[in-house]
């Protein structure tokens, strides 16, 4: 049996109905109990309705002829109140995916809040009285004998800060207009005499080139030479020159020892005029003209120097250096001039290495 008699609800494993508390009839062991057999179907003689009939609930017998059948109960038995039972448990089953807590995350921290402003808290000997209701002239002049502390104390040291400034002012003219007086530097300088002195010592070097023109005749037949020497002579009409365009090219001084350089230069060209029967010969401007060069010195310093077109030594200064050996980098060229004296040539006709 699996439903209930009474309710027809779905029995369990109890031995009571779990919806109405029913009792519920042991199943029968099929390997302790014997099965009886089924009741025989009524035949067609018999006094029963085998349709009223069912094989589950046998019919009670009819009365026999002559007697009276019991008269049916007025009132069903009560039923019995049977004990309370738990609900069964579910079904065991296997966790899911789904069955799994997840965590939340925490809450993100509150920001931080902002500091409390202090409150300026006003104290007063007397209760305060809104100045707009007070109707009297003497609020004003009140207010001003009331004046706070501290608009006394910002006045004071406007005026403070005013008398410093003042003294420091009268100092510093005090002390410009004693200033030669006491600056030993200042009486020096003012000596005669006292002053650096620019010192020439290109002739104390000597000049190596990397390449030197053929000798060859001037227009009286003289023999000349070109040789590097020619740079420091002094003489703007003897000069070093090399075939073409000398860019790259770098010529080095050398002293005997160590001399203090502080100004540098050169004639950037072949600075020599002459007269040939009726013609003038200008070698400046037939020859190259250099326009940029580089000095450099052992010391690791450098200098760049533009040059224009002049017939005179073109100085730029340098930061004083101790060094023997002062080399002079060409960078750039003109191209040859024109005339008769027209000679695709690199020329310098003189250099200068001063220091103070």
């Amino acid at each position: 049996m699996k439903h209930c008699t009474q309710c027809g609800h779905l029995l369990g494993l109890g031995r009571f109905c779990t919806n109405c508390g029913a009792p519920v009839a042991p199943r029968p062991d099929p390997l302790s109990d014997p099965i009886e057999p089924a009741a025989a179907a009524p035949t067609s003689g018999s006094s029963s309705d085998w349709a009223s009939d069912t094989a589950e609930r046998p019919r009670p017998p009819s009365p026999a002829p002559g007697t009276t059948a019991p008269a049916a109960p007025s009132e069903p038995p009560p039923l019995r109140t049977p004990p309370v039972v738990a609900e069964a448990p579910p079904p065991p089953r296997f966790p899911l995916f789904a069955d799994e807590v997840v965590p939340a995350p925490p809450p993100p921290a509150p920001p931080p809040a902002a500091p409390l402003q202090p409150v300026a808290v006003l104290e007063l000997d007397e209760p305060w009285d809104d100045p707009q209701d007070d109707t009297s002239d003497d609020w004003d002049d009140d207010w001003e004998d009331g004046r706070p502390r501290w608009v006394w104390a910002v006045l004071a040291l406007v005026v403070l800060a005013a008398l410093v400034t003042g003294a420091w002012f009268l100092g510093q003219q005090l002390g410009d207009d004693d200033g030669p007086a006491d600056d030993p530097a200042a009486s020096d300088s003012a000596q005669p005499g006292a002053t650096d002195e620019l010192v020439d010592h290109t002739a104390e070097a000597s000049a190596k080139a990397p390449s030197t023109a053929e000798p060859g005749e001037d227009v009286d037949g003289n023999r000349t030479s070109y040789d590097a020497s020619n740079m420091l002579d002094g003489v703007p009409g003897t000069t070093w020159r090399t075939e073409g365009d000398a860019s790259g090219m770098k010529i080095v001084f050398t002293f005997p020892e160590k001399t203090r350089i502080t100004e540098v230069g050169l004639i950037n060209g072949y600075a020599k005029k002459a007269r040939d029967g009726g013609k003038v010969l200008d070698w400046y401007e037939g020859h190259r003209r250099i326009q940029q060069v580089t000095w450099i010195f052992a010391a690791g310093q450098s200098v760049r120097q533009n040059l224009s077109e002049s017939r005179e030594v073109q100085t730029i200064e340098v930061e004083p250096v101790e060094v023997r050996k002062v080399v002079l980098k060409i960078v750039a060229t003109s191209e040859p001039g024109d005339g008769a004296a027209r000679r695709d040539f690199t020329a310098i006709s003189d250099v200068l290495l001063a220091g103070s």
